[in-house]
């Protein structure tokens, strides 16, 4: 008697076990992104220093008369 209880117990188990990891792996399926989720970030526009000639990104440059710089100290003739 106390051997079927232990043997229905234990098919009891592994069946929630199974259950449970099957259910885990639907879980990790990748849901449906927002459209600005979806959307690819775009790559920053490169300028190059106009006295080193290093590139940076456009948004990190310093800007004087119309060309870019790196640094500060690029700026002095």
């Amino acid at each position: 008697m106390f051997g079927r209880i232990l043997l229905i117990m234990g098919l009891v188990a592994i069946a929630l076990f199974m259950l449970r990891s099957a259910l885990g792996k639907s879980k990790k399926t990748p849901t449906a992104k927002s459209p600005e989720q979806a959307r690819p970030k775009t790559a920053a526009r490169l300028v190059h220093c106009a006295t080193c000639g290093a590139h940076l990104a456009e948004s990190d440059a310093i800007w004087k008369t119309g060309r870019a710089y790196c640094c500060a100290a690029h700026l002095k003739p």
